[in-house]
């Protein structure tokens, strides 16, 4: 099943100015008369997550870097958006315990590699008991 092909999506960012969802939808039909109702959801302070009528449309906005929006002083960027190009939260710091490492693997670089499986690693505590 082809997701994007239908509607794809893509991520309208406000680079400069400020912007409500009322302004952004008022400026995109206002510039963007394609026959479409335009929906958002919003993804942070600055960002919008935006389904476009067809990829010929959505590509014709990615083509330009930024523009002002009309009727607005906000400059926004529209980026094309996948399921698999957005975080899916928000990166927690954790403290990790490894148990039954084999022995080959108990040295810095070891626990590096063992723990580089699981998460990306910031730091690796040698002063703990291997």
């Amino acid at each position: 099943m082809d997701i994007e092909g239908r509607n794809p999506m893509a991520l309208v960012t406000v680079r400069s100015g400020v912007i409500n969802e009322t302004q952004l939808l008022e400026g995109f039909n206002y510039m963007f008369n394609w026959n479409w109702q335009w929906r958002y959801k919003k993804q942070g302070s600055n960002a919008f997550l935006m389904r476009f009528p067809n990829k010929g449309r959505l590509m014709e906005l990615i083509n330009y870097d930024d523009f002002t929006l009309f009727g607005t002083r906000a400059v926004v960027n529209v980026k094309k958006w996948a399921f698999d190009s957005q975080a899916v939260g928000k990166l927690h710091t954790a403290w990790v315990t490894f148990g039954k490492v084999p022995e080959c693997f108990r040295h810095f670089f070891g626990m590096c590699e063992v723990a580089a499986s699981l998460v990306p690693v910031l730091e690796i505590d040698m002063g703990t008991k291997l």
